[in-house]
């Protein structure tokens, strides 16, 4: 009786499963993703969701154990020997500025780790369902026939859409993240070295967390390859392949190179691939927000995002008002940002020509 009853509850949920992964796939194909197979998606949060998440924490740790350790080597070794020769004066003012970058680096590092920006459903209004028609503007383009396509009023990416994970209405410029398992609110990109999406509520403190990972990177690269050359090569006479990671291991296993010095070499390696991808980062982030748009608008194939508002009036929309002050001090409490993710002004769509 068991089997019976549990195949014809199989039997009954059939058709209900099936039709919400047709509207899932009719869904996903208007806005020009491709969604994979149910199959896929169980074997995705099961190992690879896992396995991801590893990745992730495993990232974030050796962040900041190079970020602790880089400021503790640069702060007491690097900094007094690289500008001894320039006095107590220097010193002191390369300490200070070596602090302020350790602060901006962790201050918005927690600021993006913690901030949430994933959508939740209000009690006064669980479904709420509307377009921005009324507040954006469609354009046309002339296909090779000669022939105008006009995109229509319900397009998905002027209105709440149907997450049909989350069981709720998102808003328009949101997106569901599969590691985080909920919709982010103007979705940026799942940065793996936060562990979470970037989207509208943490995008700023992103954005000057990767000028801060650059610019450091940058001032600690060039302190390290000063006291590797000058003191690691010349006054303790080791060799050039001394200097590769594997061998640097093997001479410290065997104590012929201090734990100080396995730090610098060390961390010369991790802060060039940091600054070298967060500069980039920043970079992107700033052509992005400058444009108003967000990095799956600017990649879509199918159609085109203008924003008609200003280059500043974007940026405020981002970092609040007076976005300079973002690169030395979290403004969020004292400056707030416009918009609250949900509802956008400005924007025109034209679809693009496809073959």
């Amino acid at each position: 009786m068991r089997t019976s009853s549990k195949m014809a509850t199989q039997r009954t949920n059939a058709p209900k499963s099936d039709e919400r992964n047709r509207r899932q796939y009719d869904f996903n194909e208007r806005q020009g993703r491709t969604i994979p197979s149910a199959e896929h998606r169980a074997r995705f949060s099961n190992s690879q969701k896992t396995l991801m998440k590893c990745t992730h924490l495993a990232v974030q740790v050796y962040f900041i154990v190079s970020l602790v350790s880089g400021f503790y080597v640069e702060l007491n070794y690097v900094v007094p020997l690289c500008y001894e020769q320039y006095g107590e004066v220097v010193t002191y003012h390369m300490k200070v500025l070596t602090c302020f970058l350790f602060y901006g680096v962790t201050a918005n590092w927690i600021c993006t780790r913690f901030y949430s920006t994933h959508f939740t459903l209000t009690q006064d209004k669980p479904n709420l369902v509307k377009t921005l028609w009324d507040d954006h503007k469609v354009g046309e383009a002339i296909s090779d026939t000669n022939e105008r396509q006009v995109l229509c009023k319900t397009h998905p990416h002027l209105m709440y859409s149907e997450c049909l994970v989350c069981q709720h209405q998102a808003p328009p410029r949101s997106h569901h993240c599969w590691l985080c398992n909920q919709c982010t609110l103007k979705h940026e990109v799942h940065s793996i070295l936060i562990g979470k999406c970037i989207g509208f509520y943490n995008q700023r403190y992103f954005i000057v967390l990767c000028f801060y990972i650059s610019i450091c990177s940058i001032i600690y690269w060039s302190h390290y390859a000063y006291y590797l050359h000058n003191f690691f090569l010349l006054g303790l006479r080791h060799q050039y392949y001394d200097l590769l990671l594997t061998r640097t291991i093997w001479l410290w296993v065997q104590q012929q190179v201090s734990l100080q010095d396995l730090v610098i070499i060390t961390n010369s390696y991790s802060f060039l691939l940091l600054g070298a991808m967060t500069l980039k980062m920043f970079l992107w982030q700033m052509y992005a927000v400058s444009k108003g748009q967000t990095t799956y608008e600017l990649r879509n194939r199918q159609f085109q995002v203008h924003r008609n508002t200003s280059v500043k009036k974007n940026f405020q929309e981002v970092f609040g008002e007076f976005w300079p002050l973002n690169f030395f001090i979290p403004t969020q409490l004292f400056f707030r940002q416009r918009t609250d993710g949900k509802e956008w002004r400005g924007m025109e769509i034209t679809p693009l020509c496809t073959k």
